[in-house]
């Protein structure tokens, strides 16, 4: 049976008394008695007489939708029937402004307008977000709901602490402020609610959005990129709507829309077109091709280019997956062709291939069930100026990882719950080997810079497309056969069908951070909202050397950094990093390791308008390997001079002066009851100065130093 993570009623479809609602009427009587016979079917199988059922609170047959029970069969039909589609609003730059808000959308021609949720005032999914690679993006998204909600920004490698999963929630009226470096390719993403427990439900009612990132290898090729003209958007889902025209958060809709339109046409100039096709369904399968069973070229998958375009006459998208396909419509002006989901030929384990009928479960059952069914139909208009005819050999070269890195091979086992496990209101689930989703237990620790190998075993009673927060990987393996050229380039969602082995690759090369979890999860949302999901934590790598100490201070011009390290085995250098917000960093110099306690660097293009800067060591030992140090908050030298360690253990504290003096100064320590302890003379233009305190007891101490012009008092403490 179809696993159910989701909450099923049990009033829905557990009945004795059955009656024809009035908002209903114009449907033909055969169609009335043929629903009456399928509700009354089920009255009987769940065996519950205590509820009732009404028509009234369900349209599957609205007039809105032809009365051909919510699905479009192939073949002609009148103009009439056809609605624009609709193309989302772009945002581009480096500071992105999502606002998400309560909004209605008009889906059924008479009646109530459909509550849904979106951003920045559209009546139904985001804007498109474009993103170059290389940029940091700053996004500031505010809650506007009267719930709270996150933005996960799906594919996106990026720090935890940005990520928007369930361990980032935007409380109802907050605003919150990510931001992160783009290092993506280029490729379709999207953005969506991650909610632990409201997943399905706020993405049904309309929070998602694309996001396009273009790089210089992609720009460089001779592709359609006009938005909204030759290189389109195209989300796809499925929605039911109850007799009040509200939506029914279930797996499955009885209506195809796409990018929130119901019955869409869209028309297309007679050159290569280009469709950036999302799945962003709650649960559906879309085995998408067109109506004439014409070739197309798929050119990307869920995280970059592929090496060439693949043709192909179908292309079986699953929840969360993204693909970039080119149609050559050259010569074609005045004809018409249909995007088609030919989804009675979907494989019987994937979501979207239970027939409407009594072999399934209620809570599954749909009218778009096992059927074939149009999503666009594209009319074809003279070609644009500059229109490109030709669909490109080749596209880039997509390096792989090499299977001998690997340091780990996971196991994670996809099977069913028992029932007592489950959520009290979801009848069956499943789960990663046997455990379900727990906020406060992490999974798996991966060190950072590490390859690991990850094995997908699915011995539960369906397929489950599975996804893996921050990084993209490579198949390696298939154990139902061999790896389809479509499916050789870099991804992040991957279907696993049921008694199938899926073998991949990733490397988890940098954010290093031990309290904020990324999540991996089936994607099909209320599957994962059921607990069909885990998280694992990246933490820095382990090498021999230790930091003892690291400390800077922000002189007038310049950054001062002292650090001490000991152990340096293998050690070949370090990296200095700098960072304005401590989150995205990068290079400032370098220092070569020379087997010695101290070090120092100085970092003469430091200053920021807010007087404060981020650094951390990237230590990287001779094999390559690394790992990074605290991060430090070094802020401008309020006094004439900073003290550290402190306190300090062993060997000498250090002292770095907010100026470099060209005459020398009379440094002197005193104990706690003024007693002087130690007296040295500080030379003429030094910026730090070390003294030893090995021969100091346990114990507070005042340093202090006389520069001519004043004396200057500052304390320390030695802790042996």
């Amino acid at each position: 049976m179809k696993i159910l993570s989701i909450i099923l009623l049990a009033s829905i479809f557990s009945f004795t008394v059955v009656r024809i609602s009035h908002n209903a009427s114009s449907v033909t009587e055969n169609a009335k008695q043929e629903l009456l016979q399928y509700k009354q079917k089920y009255a009987l199988s769940c065996g519950n007489s205590t509820s009732n059922f009404s028509f009234a609170d369900y349209n599957f047959f609205a007039p809105i939708f032809q009365a051909r029970d919510n699905y479009r069969l192939p073949g002609a039909l009148p103009e009439e029937e056809y609605n624009t589609l609709w193309i989302p609003d772009t945002l581009s730059g480096t500071t992105f402004n999502l606002r998400i808000h309560d909004t209605a959308k008009q889906y059924i021609g008479t009646g109530p307008s459909t509550k849904m949720l979106s951003f920045n005032n559209s009546a139904t999914l985001g804007p498109t977000l474009i993103f170059k690679k290389g940029t940091t993006v700053q996004m500031n998204v505010k809650n506007d709901l009267a719930e709270e909600t996150t933005v996960h920004w799906h594919g996106i490698h990026l720090p935890a602490v940005m990520d928007g999963g369930p361990h980032q929630p935007v409380p109802a009226g907050t605003t919150w402020r990510p931001t992160w470096t783009v290092n993506n390719n280029a490729a379709t993403y999207w953005y969506h609610p991650h909610l632990h427990m409201k997943t399905a439900e706020q993405i049904a009612k309309g929070l998602s959005g694309l996001i396009i990132i273009r790089d210089e290898i992609e720009s460089a090729l001779k592709l359609p990129r006009t938005y909204g003209v030759d290189d389109i958007p195209l989300i796809l889902n499925d929605k039911r709507l109850k007799s009040n025209n509200q939506i029914e958060v279930v797996p499955y809709g009885d209506t195809m829309l796409a990018n929130g339109v119901l019955h869409a046409q869209f028309n297309v100039p007679a050159q290569v077109v280009r469709f950036r096709v999302l799945d962003g369904a709650g649960d559906r399968c879309y085995n998408i091709g067109f109506s004439d069973n014409r070739s197309f070229s798929v050119i990307s998958s869920d995280a970059g280019l592929l090496d060439k375009p693949v043709p192909v006459t179908r292309y079986i998208l699953s929840a969360g997956e993204r693909v970039e396909i080119l149609l050559n419509l050259t010569g074609q002006q005045s004809q018409q062709v249909t995007l088609r989901a030919f989804n009675s030929t979907l494989p019987k384990d994937y979501p979207g291939a239970e027939p409407d009928d009594n072999s399934t479960v209620p809570g599954l059952r749909n009218r778009l069930g096992d059927r074939d069914f149009d999503i666009l139909r594209l009319n074809i208009d003279p070609p644009t100026a500059n229109a490109i005819t030709a669909i490109p050999s080749s596209l880039t070269v997509n390096a792989n990882i090499d299977s001998t890195e690997a340091s780990v091979t996971r196991t994670i086992e996809m099977t069913q719950a028992s029932v007592e496990v489950c959520p009290p209101t979801v009848p069956t689930c499943a789960w990663f080997n046997g455990k379900l989703y727990d906020m406060d237990r992490i999974d798996y620790e991966i060190e950072e810079g590490a390859t690991e190998i990850w094995q997908l075993v699915n011995n539960s009673a369906s397929a489950h497309p599975f996804h893996i927060h921050d990084i993209s990987f490579k198949l390696l393996s298939k154990s139902d056969g061999p790896i389809p050229e479509y499916e050789k380039g870099w991804k992040d969602v991957i279907m696993v069908r049921k008694g199938v082995t899926v073998r991949v690759i990733a490397k988890f090369a940098d954010y290093a951070d031990e309290i904020h979890p990324y999540m991996y999860h089936c994607h099909i949302s209320f599957h994962e909202d059921a607990g069909m999901m885990g998280q694992f934590v990246v933490k820095p790598a382990i090498l021999p050397v230790t930091i003892v100490s690291f400390a800077g201070a922000l002189t007038d011009k310049n950054v001062m950094l002292l650090w001490k390290a000991e152990n340096e085995l293998n050690t070949k250098m370090y990296s200095v990093e700098r960072s304005t917000d401590g989150i995205n960093f990068s290079a400032a110099g370098t220092v070569n390791a020379a087997g010695k306690l101290n070090y120092s660097f100085t970092d003469k293009n430091a200053v920021t308008l807010s007087g404060k800067v981020y650094y951390r060591l990237k230590i990287i030992d001779k094999d390559g390997k690394y790992a990074y140090s605290k991060i430090i908050n070094v802020k401008r030298i309020e006094n004439s001079f900073v003290i550290f360690p402190n306190p300090v253990a062993k060997g000498s504290v250090n002292i770095i002066f907010n100026e470099v003096r060209n005459y020398s100064m009379q440094l002197k320590a005193t104990d706690a009851k003024g007693k002087v302890v130690l007296s040295q003379v500080v030379p003429a233009n030094a910026q730090n100065f070390s003294i030893d305190i090995n021969t100091l007891k346990n114990g507070m101490y005042f340093l202090v130093i006389s520069d001519g012009k004043g004396v200057n008092r500052q304390k320390f403490q030695v802790l042996r």
